[in-house]
């Protein structure tokens, strides 16, 4: 009966319910933010955050929009754009208020992208801000469509890129594969 109650309250909660302890986990793990973002335009919008209280922190907050081309997080959500609409979507203008370090045309961004589709994750090397680092992984609904993206940045002069790679990444991938799992058994129950 609590299982199912359970179940219940975080069905109602939609992704970010199922995704939440997760989250927390991974970011014990790892001691860092984790963030869970969708597209909306070209830009990326957070729809949810486990925090780590950091002395430098990227002040974004759920709710937040970042240019999707420069982000880890959103190049896992752009990979999932057919190609034939991914010029109309990166010629969106942006709504968001940071501007970033590297910008990328579409003929720029499409070698990312296949990079992406093919090894099933994402970084992002300082393109956003300078010291930023960050990788992501997608989230998959029905039909193995691209729903959202679950991602971590650090500060360069905090981790490098070895231990990103080498150690969160399989966590993070690990960590999609478990949100994926319990949003599918929560979509199976009645509303």
């Amino acid at each position: 009966k609590v299982v199912d109650l359970g179940m219940a309250y975080v069905s109602a909660l939609g992704l970010y319910g199922a995704a939440k302890p997760h989250m927390e986990n991974l970011s014990k793990a790892v001691d860092q933010t984790i963030s869970l973002a969708e597209l909306d335009g070209s830009d990326i919008v957070y729809t949810g955050r486990v925090e780590v209280p950091k002395i430098v922190s990227v002040g974004v907050t759920v709710g937040a929009r970042l240019p999707s081309a420069s982000t880890a997080l959103g190049r896992v959500l752009l990979a999932a754009v057919p190609d034939p609409e991914l010029h109309e979507v990166l010629s969106t203008p942006s709504l968001s208020m940071y501007i970033p370090r590297t910008r990328y045309t579409v003929e720029q961004i499409r070698p990312r992208l296949q990079t992406v589709r093919d090894q099933g994750w994402a970084e992002s090397d300082e393109d956003l801000q300078y010291g930023v680092q960050a990788i992501a992984a997608p989230l998959r609904g029905e039909g193995g469509n691209v729903v959202a993206a679950i991602g971590l940045g650090t500060h360069t002069s905090e981790i490098g890129k070895e231990v990103i790679r080498e150690r969160y990444l399989p966590l993070l991938i690990e960590t999609a594969r478990n949100i994926e799992s319990d949003w599918s058994e929560c979509r199976k129950l009645p509303t």
